[in-house]
């Protein structure tokens, strides 16, 4: 079609962004801008947990833990993961 504005899947033209789809960002070396990227890409998501663990003794590495409420028991989290990593 000339002339018209070609629209993607859900009816959003190829100029929109889609309100429950955030755009595409590489991942950063820098654990604090991915941290602020999913909380961003996450706001109305009450459910959605991130949790930085430290993960040497040198406080200079850490990693992002990122899971949904409810759906992870916490005693597992901190067996499975958080004393692994630490």
């Amino acid at each position: 079609m000339t002339g018209s504005t070609q629209t993607t899947e859900n009816n959003f033209s190829d100029s929109e962004q889609h309100p429950l789809k955030p755009e595409v960002q590489a991942i950063s070396p820098k654990l604090k801008e991915n941290e602020q990227y999913i909380k961003n890409s996450f706001d109305h998501c009450s459910d959605i947990v991130l949790r930085e663990i430290k993960i040497t003794s040198n406080q200079d590495y850490s990693a992002l833990c990122v899971y949904l409420a409810g759906m992870i028991k916490q005693d597992f989290l901190e067996e499975a993961i958080v004393k692994k990593l630490s």
